[in-house]
This record gives C-alpha cells, structure tokens and sequence, in this order.
C-alpha cells in the first residue's frame, strides 16, 4: 500500500510539473538561407493548461526581400513541423507539417475561413504568407486557437518552425521552451547537431533544403514514432523504481 501510494504522489507531482511547463511561452529562433528572426508561441491567458490557443509574435530582422524571393508576389510560406532539425540543420529532417487528426487531415492551402479545413501547422495557409518587404524586415501578431502546448500528437512543444520559397524549405529552427534557448544576454544558445528525434538541441547555422511542395499534404504529419515519451506506465514504472530506492533506504 505504501509502494502504491508513493507512486500515485510522484505521477501526481509530475502531471502537475507538466502542467506548468506548457504555460511556458515557446520560441523558435530562425538565423539560415539570410533570414534571422524570432517565432514566439505564448500559451493565451485563458488557456494556461495548454489545451488550446496561442498568441503568436513573429519578428524577422531581415531576409524577407525579393532578391531572395522565387515567385514574386507570394512571399513566403511558413509552417510548424512535427519533428526537429536534423544533423547539420538539415531542414528535409523536420518531416511533414502538424496535422494530428488522421481522421479528418488538412489541406493546403486551406480557406483560413474555415479553420477545419486547416493543418494545425500550416501557419501561413491560416494567416497568410511571410510578406516581402523593402528590408527584408517584418513583425506579426496573432492568435491560433488550434495550436496546444500539451498532448503527445497535438503540442507545438519540441517541434519545428520551417520557412518555405515556394515550397523549397530555406530556413528552419526547432521549437523550444524561451527557457531554454535564450542565454544570458538574450540571444540563442546554439547546441550542435540538432536531430529528428526530439533532442533538445539546437542551432543557429545551416544550409537549406529543397524538394518540398509545400501544396502537398507530407505522409509523415502524424508522429507515429514515438519520439514524444510520455506515457503512463513508462512513468508508473520510473515511480515504482524511486519509490523502491526510498523505501529501501529508509529500511536502514
């Protein structure tokens, strides 16, 4: 009964340690193919536990300008991807966009007046394209109420912001609590070698990718491989484990 009880207090302890990171604004820092510039996705006032919505800040520095630009007057198609950057920033890595409902999968481009028609990660399908500027410079402010910080297949948390010309993936970062990837003066922490399984790695230097429509919907929008742990009997099992040492050493 002891071992039970102890078990029950440590998942208990952890859902609600969970719970508080998801209220954890995300950020997703873009430095690659001449665009650098700051995604950041703050969970609404209203929605701490992360079930649903966020409020989105983009701030590009520069890059957005049409020499860079491939179809003029289209700019730039955005969207949050299911894994993260690959070895040596390989933006292909980041798999296919969110779209976690198999059921009933988006389309893009969708009509972002009917949001159910909408990948959850097709940014720019719902609120329009990254727009060319004279600088190459933009800021952007908005609220998606289908972006969630919590569940293995809907969170935003630990995925990918990739930036596409038309449909060619040309910048991309992962999405990482602000935490985490900011240092003391403000500016990202690169980590080498950022892969598709989840690390918490991350980097500011790369290359890009090609080969991507962007029109098409990826087979790899639904993360079946697992790379989200957070199942109950896996956590079950670590309690039962520290509650055996703790009992164990309060035996002597």
């Amino acid at each position: 009964m002891l071992q039970k009880t102890c078990v029950v207090t440590f998942l208990a302890t952890l859902a609600t340690t969970t719970l508080a990171l998801t209220g954890e604004s995300q950020v997703a820092f873009i430095n690659m193919g001449g665009i650098v510039g700051k995604f950041t996705f703050s969970p609404l006032p209203d929605r701490q536990g992360g079930g649903g919505g966020a409020s989105v800040v983009i701030d590009i520095k520069s890059g957005l300008t049409s020499e860079l630009e491939i179809q003029r007057g289209v700019g730039f198609e955005y969207h949050i991807h299911v894994k993260q950057v690959g070895a040596n920033n390989n933006c292909e890595a980041t798999g296919g966009h969110l779209d976690p409902d198999p059921a009933k999968p988006g389309v893009v481009p969708c009509d972002p007046y009917a949001s159910d028609t909408c990948q959850v990660g097709d940014l720019s399908g719902k609120h329009g394209n990254l727009e060319v500027t004279p600088k190459g410079d933009l800021q952007l402010k908005y609220i998606d109420r289908q972006l969630k910080f919590i569940g293995d297949a809907t969170t935003i948390v630990g995925r990918s912001l990739v930036i596409h010309n038309n449909g060619t993936r040309i910048a991309c970062a992962n999405i990482l609590p602000a935490s985490q990837t900011t240092s003391a003066n403000g500016l990202p922490t690169p980590l080498p070698n950022a892969n598709q399984q989840g690390t918490s790695s991350y980097s500011l230097q790369g290359g890009s990718g090609d080969g991507d429509n962007g029109r098409m919907r990826s087979n790899n929008a639904h993360p079946s491989e697992g790379r989200f742990v957070s199942s109950e009997a896996m956590w079950t099992a670590v309690g039962s484990v520290a509650c055996g040492v703790i009992a164990a050493l309060m035996a002597f």
